[in-house]
């Protein structure tokens, strides 16, 4: 079952793309993972041992990714704090010059 878009019919089976986005992540996929064919041909054992290796190399890479989103939105969270801390830092050095300005 096929979908109109803008006069152009997609079909689920169809493997072109109007996007040059999409066709490069096809021709990325395609490059990185082996096809089919490849995939039948290789023995069980074969085929658990690359498809561990590749969850390990993914959850690292998901890990890296997880740990600079967490990083970043914890710094953006801080940032309002620390403006804070820097004028309560100025306010108290004021308070104290006054309070030596008036015990002197």
């Amino acid at each position: 079952m096929g979908v109109t878009t803008g006069g152009t019919r997609h079909d689920p089976g169809d493997s072109q793309d109007p996007t040059p986005d999409a066709q490069k992540l096809q021709e990325m996929a395609y490059s990185l993972f082996p096809s089919m064919a490849q995939l039948r041909a290789q023995e069980v054992s074969q085929l658990q041992q690359m498809f561990s290796t590749q969850a390990t190399k993914l959850r690292a890479e998901l890990k890296h990714l997880l740990t600079e989103e967490v990083h970043a939105s914890v710094q953006a969270s801080l940032e309002p704090v620390q403006s804070w801390f820097s004028v309560a830092q100025v306010t108290q050095s004021r308070w104290m010059e006054k309070a030596d300005e008036y015990i002197y």
